[in-house]
């Protein structure tokens, strides 16, 4: 999202709680994505009986696929509390 700042540091041409506003609902919508991602993937893991690879799937092996998922979610968990920080920062008056 481009939003045009003036030389003083104004925002030209838009009410400031919009932005503010903008940048939660952003934050919401991608939230509830990597959740319906993390969920639909956490399905496939415990439901599937034979990987990609023909491995029939233990629990234990269920365990592992679904840690190793867990550790790919990290990553962008880490970016959604960045994400989160500056939109309380940006959320305070000034």
């Amino acid at each position: 999202m481009i939003v045009p700042i003036s030389q003083t540091g104004q925002i030209v041409g838009n009410n400031w709680g919009d932005y503010v506003k903008k940048g939660w609902v952003s934050w919401w919508i991608a939230n509830g994505i990597w959740i319906a991602l993390f969920a639909i993937g956490t399905f496939i893991v415990w439901t599937r009986e034979v990987d990609g690879a023909g491995v029939t799937q233990t629990p234990e092996l269920k365990l592992v696929a679904f840690i190793v998922l867990l550790i790919a979610f990290i990553i962008p968990l880490t970016i959604q509390i960045i994400w989160m920080i500056i939109n309380l920062k940006k959320d305070r008056p000034s």
